[in-house]
């Protein structure tokens, strides 16, 4: 389903794996017809499709689609999605371009963390021609649009956002983290297998510097209160090493971090009242907490926490 925010900007709820505010496209007019951010899965492609009939245009209408990074929530179905429609064109950071073109590495790695939910949550996960895809880099500007690349790295190492300088609202991918609609509660993107916590604090700099009018964000939606929202990016992260710190003593901990997390984000979520069952299902699919467990342990790793 899409929601309007302008003539030219849609907010299209993928519906992953049935669950509202899960996973979010972006549907932005740019000058030779409509760019799709972040298409999402290829088990939501259908729903995608949908959604954008109902903004009331045709996939014959979408010019490219526009990766912030290679995670399959964010571009799995990309190669589906233009064998269906080959008229399509991908824009993603110019080093990620070999990860699209041929996806075993990225399939791969995907395997460590998700296992045997692998073609339940992803679907089919297929590469395409070189020749479809441009790379871009930081401080260019899109193809026919308005939206400024900026490096973001952190969660990926090759994450970039997008600022659209006719209006200010920023592309944040999981640059700024995870955030449902009608709650303040901000729950980190702390995904392996590349998390940077140095390369993330640039990155939230980077972003305040910005003043961004709005934030768009794919887990999940519209964040108007964007400054003092980019302020707790890094507050957020800390809160989620710390406990890790007081807990891992080996990797044998991670299921234990993993438990503490998922309690961690209910409890916050109850303190801040409402639907509480219906948000920590939309999150755990957005962001579950076996990625943020994963994600830390990794970071501990690479960083001599423990040995193995």
């Amino acid at each position: 389903m899409a929601t309007r925010y302008s003539d030219d900007l849609y907010l299209l709820d993928l519906s992953f794996q049935g669950q509202h505010h899960a996973i979010a496209s972006w549907l932005v007019r740019g000058e030779r017809g409509w760019i799709i951010i972040d298409c999402g899965p290829d088990t939501t492609r259908t729903e995608l499709v949908a959604s954008v009939e109902s903004a009331g245009l045709d996939m014959r209408d979408i010019e490219r689609i526009l990766l912030t990074h290679v995670h399959l929530d964010h571009g799995g179905g990309v190669g589906t999605l233009l064998r269906e429609y080959p008229h399509l064109r991908v824009t993603i950071q110019a080093e990620a371009v070999q990860f699209l073109i041929d996806p075993a590495r990225l399939i791969r790695s995907a395997g460590m963390s998700f296992g045997d939910k692998m073609e339940r949550l992803w679907g089919e996960v297929i590469g395409f021609d070189a020749d479809l895809v441009d790379g871009i880099v930081a401080g260019e500007t899109v193809p026919g649009t308005s939206l400024r690349a900026y490096a973001t790295p952190g969660h990926t190492a090759t994450h970039l956002s997008f600022l659209d300088s006719a209006t200010g609202v920023l592309f944040a991918g999981d640059a700024a983290h995870a955030r449902l609609p009608e709650s303040a509660l901000i729950v980190p993107t702390l995904a392996p297998v590349e998390l940077d916590f140095d390369a993330w604090h640039t990155t939230a700099q980077t972003m305040l510097g910005l003043q961004p009018s709005a934030l768009a964000i794919p887990h999940f939606g519209w964040v108007a209160d964007a400054q003092s929202h980019l302020e707790q990016v890094e507050e957020r992260i800390a809160q989620r090493r710390a406990i890790a710190e007081e807990l891992v003593r080996s990797p044998a901990d991670v299921d234990v971090l993993t438990d503490l997390y998922a309690a961690t984000t209910r409890a916050e979520y109850t303190a801040e009242g409402g639907e509480v069952d219906d948000k920590v299902a939309s999150l755990e699919l957005a962001m579950p907490s076996y990625l943020g467990g994963q994600g830390m342990m990794r970071w501990f790793k690479v960083h001599g926490w423990f040995e193995g």
